[in-house]
């Protein structure tokens, strides 16, 4: 018991300390991961009147992970204007994918979200639902969360397939959730430019899919994220707990 107890003092101290001392000594990457690169330039290059497709899926275990993960992404593509529709495949990605675009909004002056965001709500079905959604979007969800027509929206009217879209942000913590709109979305010509926010964990079985161009781009848990933040100057959740993951890592 008194090793358990030592253990975990020593855990517990590895992860508080660096927020009480920031003059630990805490190893910065120096070289950016090229799929995190890839996934900034390509957000960097939207014209900022094409909106995107935010699709989330993950479980409530890995939902403090993935916030931290998607936070740069959803906050550059806030930064640049870019209208944005939001949908989820679970229950749970439904509710939190709405809480992050609504804090990355309010931090952002001039970004209204009533006008730039529409929240598709929840599509169930899984791969079956998905097939619909590449198939028929306006078919698929044809409402908002408010109970409202959703394509009537300025922010998406002129989309008719995925397609229209600049591009598909996925958030999960499942490979095979990458691995399924890689195939649906090919269904789809031109196919839709993809872009994963993924769990750490996930992250070696989705790189594959990087490195063929399946997908164009790909932030992998937090040190993607604080990769995403140094490569654009602006501190978040990331670079913030780096300290105390690398602390606790060791």
């Amino acid at each position: 018991r008194l090793i358990k107890i030592l253990v975990a003092v020593i855990l517990l101290l590895a992860v508080f300390l660096p927020f009480g001392i920031r003059s630990l000594p805490v190893v910065i990457p120096v070289l950016f991961p090229k799929e995190v690169v890839d996934t900034l330039d390509f957000i960097q290059e939207i014209p900022a009147e094409k909106p995107v497709l935010i699709a989330a899926q993950f479980g409530t275990g890995l939902t403090g992970e993935l916030s931290w993960s998607s936070e740069p992404v959803i906050e550059h593509l806030v930064s640049r204007g870019i209208p944005l529709a939001l949908v989820s495949t679970n229950v749970s990605g439904y509710a939190v994918l709405e809480e992050l675009l609504l804090r990355a909004s309010a931090s952002t002056p001039g970004y209204r979200y009533e006008d730039k965001v529409i929240n598709l709500g929840y599509l169930p079905g899984g791969t079956i639902g998905m097939i619909s959604l590449v198939g028929d979007a306006r078919t698929a969800l044809p409402y908002s969360t408010d109970l409202e027509p959703a394509w009537v929206n300025s922010s998406i009217e002129n989309v008719a397939s995925l397609s229209d879209f600049a591009g598909v942000v996925l958030l999960t913590d499942d490979p095979e959730v990458v691995r399924a709109w890689v195939e649906q979305s090919g269904r789809v010509e031109p196919a839709p430019s993809l872009l994963a926010v993924v769990s750490a964990q996930a992250a070696p079985l989705v790189q594959p899919y990087h490195d063929s161009g399946q997908i164009q781009g790909l932030v992998a848990g937090s040190s993607g994220a604080l990769s995403y933040q140094m490569i654009r100057q602006v501190p978040g959740k990331a670079s913030a707990t780096y300290p105390s993951y690398q602390f606790a890592v060791l």
